[in-house]
């Protein structure tokens, strides 16, 4: 029985509670700074934008789009924090187009939501 108990606290030496830890990113992304696609040109698929906040400051972006001059803010916002060294979850957005229009310019804006100040 003694040397069950020794293997047992021998095991717990090192454990950190998970309360403890530090806080690890829920994403990293291997994406330049600023704004960035995959595919670079869908003509018309599907793609994923990125914004990777490379700023010493918090941001709220919006993805925009621009059609036949006219620009259009989506207002499915991102609150990012400064850059850290590293695009993470922490400082870069990430939106997912089901479909993209072929005839569109698409980008990222500072958005300055209604009610926000």
């Amino acid at each position: 029985m003694a040397a069950a108990a020794s293997t047992a606290a021998i095991g717990l030496v090192g454990i950190v509670p998970a309360s403890a830890a530090p806080a690890r990113p829920a994403a990293i992304y291997h994406v330049p700074c600023w704004t960035s696609f995959n595919p670079t040109n869908p003509h018309g698929a599907p793609m994923v934008q990125w914004y990777a906040n490379c700023s010493g400051v918090g941001v709220t972006v919006c993805p925009e789009v621009i059609v036949n001059g006219v620009a259009t803010v989506d207002p499915d916002y991102r609150n990012l924090g400064p850059y850290d060294g590293l695009a993470d979850s922490s400082d870069t957005g990430v939106w997912q187009w089901s479909s993209t229009d072929p005839a569109a310019v698409y980008t990222t804006v500072i958005c300055h939501l209604s009610g926000s100040g």
